[in-house]
C-alpha cells in the first residue's frame, strides 16, 4: 500500500492550500493550481498495468508558469513518462523518465500557454506509484543559507562574549535578490538591520540557537532551514571559597586544596558541576484572541506551531519523546468534533472522532445562536494515560474533566516524525448547532536523545594551565597548581587571586584575603594576696588602651535605708568613639524595693540597657553604644534593710572604657572556684581555702585561633573561719604569752606550720616549725582575740584562741 505524500517541498507558495483536491492521471485535462496529480491507483493503491494515459495541465491564468513537485516517484521496470512543454505530445520534449528519475525534483513550464503534457505508459507486469503537487508561477528556489562564525558549530564561547556571525554564503537564485533578513540568536533578540555580518553577545551561560531567515524580492524563504548552536559556558562554583580569614602568627600556610588544611579554599569537584540539558521548543502557546472552532461542516479550524530550536536531524524515535498533546478549549458537543495532530512530515493522528454525544468540553455557552465565549479546560492525550479516550470517559457525563486522556490513534504511530517544523492541530465540527473556541495547544516534547551538542559541562583540567594561583610571598605549589605555599612574616593584608581556564577557553576568578595581625597577648595581672576578703582580678590585653576615662577603676556602694544616687561616666574625650562599659560583680536586690537601672548616655532619660530588680545576683557586662559613648547609673532602696545595717551586700562593679582601635576580646578565667564571674576579664575572687594559680584565656571575638594565655598566682593568707577551735586535742601543746611573743611548747616533737589569724580570717603570722618549743613575735599586733592555728600531716588542723593583751 502506497503511503501520502511522505514529504512535501516546504516552499509551496504560500497562497495556496497545502492539500488540494486529487486528480488521476487519467482524469480529463487539468486547468487548476493547488490541486494533486496521482496515477489511477491514488494514494491508497498502486497504478495499474498495460496503462496509456495523455493529459495536459495548464495554469488557471494564461502567461503564468506551471511548476510540477514530485513528492512520489517510483515507476516499475519497463515503465515511463514523457513529458512536453506545451498542452500536447506535438510541443517540445522535455525528456522521458524512468525507474525514480523525478522523485523529488520539479518540472517548470516555459511556454506562453504554460502548459505541460504529460503521457504515461505501463507495461503488463510491473506497477508502482508517483505523485506531484501542481503550482502556478514563478518557480520558488530557496535561498539556501549558511552561517558560519570563527568556529564550527556548536560554539564554545564564554559569557560576555561578542560573537560574529556571517551569512555572505547565503546563496540566492539567478532571478532574485534579498528582500529581507532576520537573525534570530536564541536568547529573545534579532536583528534586521545588519548584513551580511551581525555581531551579538550572549550575556548568560545556556545553549542557543542561531538562526536566520532569508527572503528574497519574489518571495522566498529559507524559513529557518539552518541551524548554529552557540553553547555559553556556565560559571565555576566559588561559594566554597573563604572570602577573607586571619592568621594570628607569622608562619607558612597552605591555601588550596588539601582536606588536613584547614584553609582549604575550594575542591576541582565544584567546578564541573553545572550540566543543562537545554531543548527549546516546548510550547505555551497562548493565543492573542481566541479562535472560533466554526460550526460549518465544508471549513476546519487548522492552527499551527514550529518548532525550531532542536538538532537539525532530530526526529521522534520512541513514544517517550513524547510527553503529551495538550489543549485548551471549549465545546458544546463533543459527538460534532474530529480533532486530528499533524507532525511536519505529514504524517497525521486522530486524536478524537465525533463520539460522545452531548458531552460539554470545558464550559461552553451553550446557545446556538449566540457567539459568547465560554471557560477553557486543559485536555492531555498522553501515552500513558490511565483513562481512555474521550469517548470512553464521556459515558454518562455532561461534562468531561480536564485531566489525560488516550488518542483515538496511537502515539506511536508520530515515530519517526522531525522536532522541527510545523505542527498543526485541525478541529472539524461535522454537525451544525454547535461551537466552541480554541485558547491554546502545545506539543510537550520528552527528553529525546540528543548529542554532545546539548549539553554544557565545562572541563577544568589539572594542570597548571587551568588553574592556578597568583599573589605575594608564594614559595610552593603543586604539580597542579591547586595550592600553594605562603610565608607570611609582617603584619598586613594580602591578596591572593585563584584563576581557573576552561575548555571553552573562559577565564574565571577570585580573591582571598588573608589578614595577618600578629595577636595582642593577655595579661593576667600581678600576683596577689587573699586575705578573706574579696579580691579584685583585673585582666587586659596588653597594651590595650584602658585608659581612655578618669572614670576606670573597681567601685563599691553600701548603700543605707532609702538610699537613692545616679552617676554618669564618660570617656575623656567624649565623641570620638570610645565606649564606657560596666561589669556587674555582685549584686544583691530587694525584689520590689531595690532598683539599679543602666542607660545607654548622659543622664536617666536615654534608653535603658538592664534594670534590675529580683532578689539575686547580677552579672555581666554592658557597653554603650551612643554618639557620647557614655553611660548612666541609677540606683535606689525603698527599703529599712541596706547594706549598711548588714541585712544586704554592698553593690559591687567595675568601670572601664574601651577606645575605638581595640579589638574585642573573649575571655575565660581558669578554674573557676570563688570567681564572681569567670567569662570577665575583670571579676571578683571571693573565697578560696588554698593557694590557687589562675589562668587567664583570651582571643578576639570570632579567631579562637588566637588564644593567648596569662596566669597569676594567688597566694591565700586567711583560713576559713569554719574551722573549730579544738583546745580539747590540745593538752599537749602550751602557749604562754611572754615580752611581746607566743611562747608555745609541746609534749613530743612538731613538723609542720603554725599560723596566727585574726579573728576576720586574715592571717597575721605563719611559721614552719620542726621542733619541741618555739615562738612566735607579735609585737607589732594589736590587742585582741587571735585564732593560733597548728597544721601537719600526722594531726591535721587545730586551733586555740589567743588573747593578746598590754
Amino acid at each position: 500500500m502506497k503511503t501520502f505524500a511522505t514529504w512535501i517541498f516546504f516552499f509551496l507558495l504560500c497562497n495556496h492550500a497545502l492539500f488540494g483536491q486529487q486528480f488521476p492521471i487519467d482524469w480529463d485535462d487539468i486547468v487548476d493550481c493547488g490541486v494533486w496529480l496521482l496515477d489511477n491507483g491514488l494514494s491508497e493503491n498502486e497504478y495499474s498495468v498495460n496503462r496509456s494515459d495523455t493529459i495536459s495541465i495548464c495554469p488557471e491564468f494564461p502567461d503564468t508558469l506551471l511548476n510540477l513537485y514530485f513528492t512520489e516517484f517510483d515507476l516499475g521496470s519497463g515503465d515511463l513518462m514523457m513529458v512536453y512543454n506545451g498542452n500536447s505530445t506535438s510541443d517540445s520534449l522535455i525528456g522521458i523518465y524512468q525507474d525514480q528519475a523525478l522523485s523529488d525534483q520539479h518540472i517548470s513550464s516555459s511556454n506562453p500557454s504554460g502548459c505541460i503534457t504529460l503521457v504515461f505508459v505501463s507495461d503488463s507486469i510491473n506497477t508502482g506509484n508517483f505523485e506531484a503537487y501542481i503550482s502556478c508561477g514563478i518557480l520558488c528556489i530557496l535561498p539556501l543559507v549558511d552561517i558560519i562564525s570563527g568556529e564550527e558549530s556548536p560554539m564554545l564561547v564564554c559569557p560576555g562574549e561578542e560573537v560574529v556571525f556571517d551569512g555572505s554564503n547565503t546563496v540566492l537564485s539567478d532571478q532574485s535578490n534579498i528582500d529581507s533578513f532576520l537573525w534570530e540568536f536564541g536568547d529573545g533578540t534579532t536583528d534586521a538591520v545588519n548584513w551580511p555580518q551581525v555581531s551579538h553577545v550572549f550575556a548568560e551561560p545556556g545553549i542557543y540557537s542561531v538562526q536566520l531567515n532569508v527572503s528574497d524580492n519574489l518571495g522566498c524563504s529559507n524559513n529557518y532551514a539552518d541551524v548554529f548552536l552557540v553553547k555559553v559556558s556556565t560559571y565555576p562554583d566559588f561559594t566554597v571559597l573563604t572570602e577573607s580569614f586571619s592568621i594570628c602568627t607569622p608562619d607558612q600556610y597552605y591555601l588550596g586544596v588539601s582536606s588536613d588544611i584547614s584553609d582549604s579554599l575550594i575542591s576541582n569537584s565544584n567546578l564541573n558541576s553545572w550540566i543543562s540539558h537545554t531543548i527549546s521548543g516546548n510550547s505555551d502557546n497562548d493565543l492573542q484572541d481566541p479562535l472560533l472552532i466554526p460550526d460549518n461542516q465544508s471549513e476546519c479550524l487548522n492552527h499551527s506551531i514550529n518548532y525550531s530550536s532542536f538538532p537539525d536531524d532530530a526526529i521522534i524515535q520512541s513514544i517517550d519523546d513524547i510527553a503529551n498533546i495538550w489543549v485548551n478549549f471549549e465545546h458544546s458537543y463533543m459527538g460534532d468534533l474530529v480533532i486530528s495532530l499533524t507532525c511536519p512530515d505529514n504524517t497525521e493522528i486522530l486524536l478524537h472522532a465525533q463520539e460522545g454525544g452531548g458531552t460539554h468540553l470545558g464550559e461552553p455557552v451553550d446557545d446556538d445562536g449566540s457567539m459568547e465565549i465560554g471557560i477553557g479546560y486543559d485536555y492531555f492525550w498522553t501515552p500513558a494515560a490511565t483513562n481512555g479516550t474521550w469517548a470512553d470517559e464521556a459515558q454518562g457525563a455532561n461534562t468531561l474533566p480536564s485531566g489525560e486522556y488516550q488518542g483515538l490513534e496511537p502515539m506511536d504511530l508520530l515515530t519517526g516524525c522531525p522536532l522541527n517544523g510545523t505542527w498543526t492541530l485541525t478541529f472539524c465540527d461535522m454537525w451544525s448547532s454547535d461551537n466552541g473556541y480554541l485558547f491554546s495547544w502545545g506539543v510537550n516534547f520528552g527528553q529525546p536523545d540528543m548529542s554532545e551538542s546539548y549539553l554544557i559541562s565545562p572541563i577544568y583540567g589539572a594542570n597548571c594551565d587551568s588553574s592556578y594561583w597568583t599573589g605575594p610571598n608564594i614559595i610552593d605549589q603543586t604539580s597542579g597548581c591547586d595550592f600553594v605555599l605562603v610565608d607570611f612574616q609582617d603584619e598586613g593584608v594580602y591578596e591572593y587571586t585563584y584563576t581557573v581556564v576552561n575548555d571553552y577557553g573562559c577565564s574565571f576568578d577570585t580573591t582571598v584575603s588573608v589578614h595577618l595581625e600578629l595577636s595582642t597577648p593577655v595579661s593576667a595581672g600581678e600576683d596577689l594576696l587573699f586575705e578573706c576578703q574579696p579580691l579584685l582580678l583585673e585582666g587586659s590585653v596588653q597594651g590595650a588602651n584602658a585608659g581612655c576615662s578618669e572614670s576606670n577603676g573597681f567601685y563599691s556602694h553600701c548603700f543605707g535605708q532609702y538610699d537613692e544616687w545616679d552617676i554618669t561616666y564618660c570617656p575623656d574625650n567624649i565623641g570620638n568613639g570610645s565606649m564606657m562599659s560596666i561589669s556587674l560583680m555582685s549584686a544583691e536586690f530587694l525584689d520590689g524595693y531595690t532598683s539599679f537601672i543602666v542607660y545607654d548616655g548622659a543622664n536617666a532619660s536615654a534608653p535603658e540597657i538592664v534594670e534590675c530588680y529580683l532578689d539575686s545576683e547580677y552579672h555581666g557586662t554592658y557597653t554603650a553604644s551612643n554618639l557620647t559613648g557614655c553611660l548612666t547609673v541609677k540606683f535606689h532602696q525603698n527599703a529599712f534593710t541596706s547594706c549598711e545595717d548588714g541585712f544586704l551586700d554592698s553593690l559591687t562593679y567595675y568601670i572601664s572604657c574601651v577606645a575605638p582601635d581595640e579589638v574585642p576580646y573573649q575571655f575565660q578565667w581558669l578554674p573557676e572556684i570563688g570567681l564572681s564571674n569567670p567569662d570577665l576579664s575583670t571579676t571578683f575572687l571571693t573565697g578560696i581555702s588554698t593557694d590557687t594559680t589562675y589562668i587567664l584565656q583570651g582571643f578576639p571575638i570570632g579567631h579562637p585561633e588566637c588564644v593567648s594565655y596569662d596566669s597569676i598566682y594567688v597566694n591565700v593568707f586567711c583560713i576559713p573561719l569554719n574551722i573549730p577551735d579544738n583546745f580539747s586535742e590540745l593538752n599537749a601543746v602550751k602557749t604562754t604569752l611572754l615580752d611581746g611573743e607566743i611562747f608555745i611548747q609541746f609534749n613530743h616533737r612538731f613538723e609542720g606550720v603554725i599560723s596566727l589569724f585574726d579573728l576576720s580570717g586574715r592571717k597575721v603570722k605563719e611559721l614552719n616549725c620542726s621542733a619541741t618549743e618555739t615562738s612566735l613575735d607579735c609585737s607589732s599586733l594589736a590587742e585582741g582575740c587571735y585564732l593560733l592555728n597548728f597544721n601537719s600531716q600526722n594531726t591535721g588542723p587545730f586551733s586555740r584562741k589567743v588573747i593578746i593583751t598590754r
